[in-house]
């Protein structure tokens, strides 16, 4: 499964047989690779409630940290939530 993050977020999967899934908003044949059925789902809003979230709330440790590291706060968040 891959997960996109935009101003959305888009969860894609492939799989070899077509079944109904509750949740999923599309099923395609061949929509994400030839010959395999490709399921997609996902929230809206989710990036802007990202950037609501760094421009508004993001914790003052997290904003020095940013400061000292030369990072912004994208790729702080991104290599904590990757540790």
């Amino acid at each position: 499964m891959l997960a996109v993050l935009g101003t959305s977020t888009c969860l894609i999967m492939n799989a070899d047989a077509r079944r109904e899934v509750p949740g999923v908003c599309g099923v395609v044949d061949g929509g994400v690779t030839a010959g395999r059925w490709g399921y997609e789902a996902g929230r809206s809003g989710v990036g802007d409630i990202v950037a609501w979230y760094v421009d508004r709330a993001l914790p003052g440790a997290y904003a020095e940290e940013v400061r000292w590291r030369g990072l912004t706060a994208y790729a702080l968040l991104d290599a904590l939530a990757a540790d």
